[in-house]
């Protein structure tokens, strides 16, 4: 029934399957190279959004960071040579915590100051974050 002796045809088998083999572990091969290709090309892609994100949160931090640092200064230099006065009425309020020397600040006037930077310190906080979320979700 079998012409030629059994071990040619194992031989055979094994040859064929080792030729299948190799064919498909290249196709394979390939499919994984293709793969990694586009995984290296998107991540170099995210990369460089990446930096263009950072220098825009950069660019809006310092934008921020110089405008309320003037803020500030101008509310220093408003109280600093300004008299406390309740405006708000017809008449001059009282000062229920006078300074013991001429040139010391009053404690009210000192706590105004300190209000309106806090606010201010918040405003511009609450911009920052604005802009970052924006910048974040594009």
């Amino acid at each position: 029934m079998f012409p030629l002796p059994i071990s040619f045809y194992i031989y055979a088998a094994l040859s064929l399957s080792a030729i299948g083999g190799v064919w498909y572990g290249n196709y394979e091969a390939d499919k994984y190279n293709t793969y990694k290709a586009g995984i290296e090309a998107a991540a170099k892609q995210q990369e460089a959004n990446n930096k263009k994100i950072v220098v825009q949160q950069d660019k809006v931090s310092k934008r921020i960071k110089d405008d309320y640092e003037t803020k500030i200064n101008d509310i220093k230099r408003k109280y600093a040579n300004s008299v406390f006065i309740d405006t708000s009425s017809g008449t001059v309020s009282s000062v229920p915590n006078p300074t013991s020397g001429a040139n010391e600040t009053s404690p009210d006037k000192l706590f105004v100051e300190q209000c309106a930077e806090t606010t201010q310190q918040l405003e511009a906080l609450k911009q920052w974050i604005i802009e970052q979320g924006v910048i974040n979700a594009k």
